[in-house]
């Protein structure tokens, strides 16, 4: 009668200065840099022509914890716009290899 369920939400690459904190942008620069620079990327990257947002994230996980998903369990939500859909590692590595270079000639 324990109802409890586990799952996971796996995001793909979202619009957060994270990836501009990653590839050594200056604190003052990373909101220009990461709008600039890395959302076209990872636009481009995703099926979708989309980029996440930490708000499709959040969207996700309250659904998640909803009743509407109450019999949904073991499962690993790729909240990632198709960017991961049949990528392989090669690919996702060369989109990557591309925000750094992005990222690199915006910051100059």
């Amino acid at each position: 009668s324990d109802r409890t369920r586990v799952n996971a939400v796996c995001p793909g690459g979202t619009v957060t200065p994270i990836f501009a904190r990653a590839f050594g942008i200056p604190p003052e620069k990373e909101i220009e840099v990461t709008e600039q620079a890395i959302r076209p990327i990872l636009e481009g990257f995703s099926p979708m022509r989309a980029a996440v947002e930490p708000a499709d994230i959040a969207a996700a996980v309250v659904w998640l914890a909803s009743d509407d998903s109450r019999f949904v369990t073991g499962q690993a939500l790729a909240v990632d716009a198709g960017a991961t859909l049949g990528r392989s590692f090669g690919e996702m590595e060369t989109s990557f290899a591309a925000m750094l270079e992005a990222a690199r000639k915006h910051q100059s």
